[in-house]
């Protein structure tokens, strides 16, 4: 027996909110990771002794604690969830997919 899906599609003003939604988190969960790229980079670079990416990471946690790990993650979260409403262009190609259908 099979299933049917009885949900509609998403019309273009949900369709910003969920891709808001989806890039807030993103950035949330993804900036401890670009922290410490980051600064793994410059240290290599700098000369800043064991270059492996986990003795940065013990670096960072040493010197700034989970604080050091989650800078700037307030700005760029609300950079990139602003980004899913305010791009309509990603609403208006489904929109004018129905219409012309």
């Amino acid at each position: 027996m099979t299933r049917r899906c009885t949900h509609s599609r998403l019309d273009a003003s949900h369709t910003h909110i969920v891709l808001s939604i989806r890039e807030r988190e993103r950035e949330r969960l993804t900036t401890p990771l670009d922290v410490l790229r980051t600064r793994h980079v410059l240290r290599s670079a700098g000369g800043g002794g064991d270059p492996s990416f986990l003795a940065t990471a013990r670096h960072v946690l040493r010197a700034e604690g989970m604080c050091g790990l989650l800078r700037g993650v307030v700005p760029r979260t609300v950079y990139m969830s602003l980004g899913g409403v305010l791009y309509p262009y990603l609403g208006t190609y489904s929109t004018v997919c129905r219409v012309w259908s």
